[in-house]
């Protein structure tokens, strides 16, 4: 796993996960913040702000959608 820093990007980390890891998500409306979890007892945490999560999803939806063509 490599971590680093840039202007744009925090940290980077390759994950892998299998069909069935299980997800959840809770949305923090005060502060406009969305946190997915990932794996048993949440072993993966992302927390995006509003903004960067409609990114993901619209980018996620385009590779989604390329993928399936």
């Amino acid at each position: 796993m490599g971590l680093y820093s840039t202007a744009e990007v925090y940290h980077s980390t390759w994950i892998e996960m299998k069909p069935t890891v299980t997800m959840r998500y809770e949305v923090d409306h005060d502060n406009g913040v969305a946190t997915l979890y990932f794996g048993h007892n949440d072993q993966y945490v992302l927390s995006l702000g509003r903004e960067n999560l409609e990114q993901l999803l619209s980018l996620g939806s385009a590779a989604h959608q390329e993928l399936t063509t």
